[in-house]
C-alpha cells in the first residue's frame, strides 16, 4: 500500500465512521473529534499531492477495493440501547459503534503503512542504491527515479510534520478504544465493574458462609448510614422516624438502581445449585427450573375459555399503545383492568389495514397469583417454569389463543407483555418460530427467559432502573442483535420503591416518552414493531381467552374464577 493510498483509505474510513447511529452528548464530542481528524487527514493528503505535483505527478489516483469498502456506513444488526428521562435522550446502536471502532483501527493500520512508506521513500530519495521502481511504489506507484537531498527533505516534512500519519494513527487508535468501550457499556447492559461483581456474587454464593458475611457487611453499611441520618435528625430537632423510613427507602432505591438484586439473585441461585460440581453459566435458570420441578406442577396442559363479550379496543398507536393494550388485559381488580376481565386472560387483536393487509397483536398480563400450582395460570409456578426454561401453561395458552383466533402463518404477529407476560411473550415467540410470522416482541419490566427469540425478530425491552423484577434472572439485559433496550430512572429527587417502579402505568409513560423522542430520532427495531400497528383507517377486532390449567394439573383448593 503506497503512502497516498494509505492516507486516502484512512480518510475515507474516518469519514464513514462519523455518522454512527448515536444520539447523546458523548456522540457530539465523538463527531467533533472525527471532524478534527478528517481535517488533519485532508491536510496530509494535500501535502502528499503537493509533493507529487512538484515532481510532475498528478492524479486522479485509482480507487482500490479497500477504499470502496471503507466508504460504506457502519452498520449494526437492528438493536439499540435507549436511555430516556432526566431531560436527556440517548440512543446507541452498540454493534454499529463496535463496527466503527474496528474500522478506525484499520484506518490507523493504513496510516502506519503510509508512515512506513514515507520513511522508506525518504531514505530512498537520498540513497544511490534505491531503484526508481521501488521509490515509485512507496509514494504513489508512479514516482520516477528522482534523487537528491531536496526530495528527501520534502518527504521528511510530510512524514514528520504536524499532520504526519504516525501521530494520526495513534489518535485514531485512542478514538477507537473509547468507541469500543462505549459500545461495550451500552451493549452489555452493565459496566465492567458490575460484571466482575456478578462473577464474585456467583462465586460467593457457592460458599454459604462467605456469602452470608458479604451480605451481612452490606447490610451493616446501609444500616449505619440510615442510623446516622436518624441521629442527625434527632440532634437537629426533627423527628427521627421519618428519617429512618426515608433512609431505608433511599437505600433500597439506590440498591435496585445499582443492580444489586441481580447480584444477590446470582449468589442465591449459585448456592442452590452448589451441589453441581462445576460452576454454572446461568445459575438462576438452573435453580428456577429445579424449583419448578420440585414445587410447581406447571406443565403445558391447558384449557382455553373464550370470552363471549370481549371489549372492543382501539387499534394501538405506537409503543405506548402496545403497552396500554397489555394494561387492558389485566383483570378487573387491577388499576388498568376493564370490567369483566378475569385473571390469566390473553388478548388477541386483529388489525385490518386499508390496503387489505392484516396484522395481529397478542397481549399477556403479568403475575396475578403469588401461590404455586394453583388454578390461576399466571402464578409463581409459571414464573419459575419460565425462568427455568420449562414448559409453562401461559406459553401454551398463548399458542392456543393464536390458533383459536385464526392467525394465518403469513400474517405478522406482535407479542407483548408486562412482567411475567413479557417472559411469556418471549417464550411464545421462540415456540411459534416456523409456524407463525413473528413481527416483534415488546416486554415491560420482565426478566429474561432462556429461550431466545427467532433470528431477525425485533425485540423491544423496557426496564426501569429501580424495578427489581427484571433483575431476578441474575443477568443484565444486553442490547444489539435485534434487541432494543429502553431504560429510564424514576428516582429524581425521591426514593422509588419496587411497587412504584414496576407499575405498568409507569412503563406506559416511558413508552409515550419514547414515541415522542423517536419522532426525531429513528430506532429501526421499534419502527419495525410499530409499523405493524394500526394507522389511519385501520380497524381492530378484539378477542380474549382465559387460560386455565387442565384438570389434574392444579393443587386442589387453589383459587380460580
Amino acid at each position: 500500500m503506497s503512502a497516498h493510498e494509505g492516507a486516502t483509505l484512512a480518510r475515507t474510513t474516518v469519514n464513514a465512521c462519523r455518522d454512527v447511529p448515536w444520539v447523546s452528548p458523548a456522540a457530539d464530542r465523538y463527531r467533533a473529534a472525527v471532524d478534527d481528524e478528517r481535517g488533519r487527514l485532508d491536510r496530509l493528503l494535500a501535502a502528499i499531492d503537493e509533493l507529487l505535483a512538484g515532481l510532475g505527478l498528478y492524479g486522479p489516483w485509482p480507487v482500490t477495493t479497500g477504499q470502496v469498502s471503507a466508504a460504506l456506513s457502519c452498520q449494526g444488526y437492528g438493536g439499540r440501547s435507549l436511555r430516556i428521562g432526566d431531560g436527556a435522550f440517548v440512543s446507541v446502536d452498540p454493534e454499529a459503534l463496535a463496527d466503527a471502532a474496528d474500522r478506525l483501527a484499520r484506518a490507523a493500520g493504513a496510516l502506519d503503512d503510509a508512515s512506513l512508506n514515507l520513511a522508506r521513500a525518504q531514505w530512498g530519495a537520498s540513497s544511490p542504491w534505491q531503484s526508481g521502481g521501488q521509490l515509485r511504489g512507496q509514494l504513489v506507484g508512479q514516482l520516477g527515479g528522482v534523487r537528491g537531498s531536496g526530495l528527501a527533505g520534502r518527504i521528511g516534512t510530510v512524514a514528520h510534520g504536524p499532520f504526519g500519519p504516525a501521530p494520526a494513527a495513534a489518535r485514531l487508535r485512542r478514538l477507537g478504544s473509547s468507541l469500543r468501550a462505549a459500545a461495550r457499556a451500552h451493549g452489555d447492559g452493565e459496566t465492567g465493574a458490575h460484571a466482575v461483581l456478578r462473577g464474585v456474587s456467583t462465586a460467593l454464593g457457592r460458599n454459604p458462609l462467605t456469602g452470608a458475611l458479604a451480605v451481612g457487611s452490606r447490610l451493616r453499611l446501609a444500616g449505619a448510614r440510615i442510623a446516622g441520618e436518624a441521629l442527625w435528625a434527632d440532634l437537629t430537632g426533627r423527628e427521627p422516624w421519618p428519617a429512618l423510613v426515608h433512609g431505608a427507602e433511599r437505600a433500597w432505591s439506590d440498591a435496585a438502581a445499582g443492580g444489586e438484586l441481580e447480584l444477590a439473585m446470582a449468589g442465591v441461585a449459585a448456592g442452590l445449585t452448589a451441589v453441581v460440581p462445576t460452576a454454572l453459566p446461568h445459575p438462576v435458570a438452573v435453580a428456577s427450573g429445579g424449583l419448578a420441578a420440585l414445587l410447581a406442577r406447571s406443565g403445558a396442559d391447558v384449557e382455553l375459555v373464550p370470552r363471549v363479550d370481549p371489549p372492543q379496543l382501539a387499534a394501538p398507536q405506537g409503543l405506548a399503545g402496545v403497552v396500554d393494550l397489555v394494561g387492558r388485559t389485566y383483570d378487573e381488580g387491577q388499576p388498568t383492568g376493564l370490567p369483566g376481565t378475569q385473571t390469566a386472560t390473553v388478548t388477541v387483536q386483529r388489525l385490518d389495514h386499508p390496503d387489505g393487509a392484516r396484522t395481529w397483536v397478542v397481549a399477556v398480563p403479568g403475575t396475578q397469583s403469588w401461590g404455586l400450582s394453583r388454578a390461576v395460570a399466571t402464578d409463581m409456578g409459571t414464573n419459575l417454569a419460565l425462568v427455568g426454561g420449562r414448559d409453562d401453561p401461559m406459553t401454551a395458552g398463548v399458542l392456543a389463543a393464536m390458533r383459536a383466533a385464526g392467525i394465518r402463518p403469513d400474517e405478522p404477529v406482535v407479542l407483548a407483555g408486562h412482567s411475567q407476560g413479557g417472559m411469556v411473550a418471549m417464550s411464545a415467540a421462540a415456540a411459534a418460530a416456523g409456524a407463525y410470522r413473528i413481527g416483534g416482541v415488546v416486554t415491560a419490566g420482565s426478566p429474561s427467559v432462556p429461550h431466545p427469540s427467532p433470528a431477525g425478530v425485533p425485540v423491544v425491552r423496557l426496564e426501569h432502573d429501580e424495578d427489581v423484577v427484571p433483575q431476578t434472572d441474575g443477568e443484565p439485559t444486553p442490547a444489539g442483535r435485534d434487541v432494543t433496550r429502553i431504560t429510564r430512572s424514576l428516582a429524581h429527587d425521591h426514593p422509588v420503591l419496587p411497587v412504584e417502579a414496576h407499575q405498568l402505568s409507569g412503563y406506559a409513560e416511558t413508552a409515550r416518552m419514547v414515541d415522542e423522542e423517536l419522532a426525531a430520532a429513528a430506532a429501526p427495531g421499534i419502527a419495525a414493531v410499530t409499523g405493524l400497528l394500526g394507522r389511519h383507517g385501520t380497524t381492530a377486532t378484539t378477542l380474549q381467552y382465559r387460560v386455565e390449567r387442565a384438570p389434574g394439573t392444579a393443587v386442589p383448593g387453589g383459587g380460580g374464577w
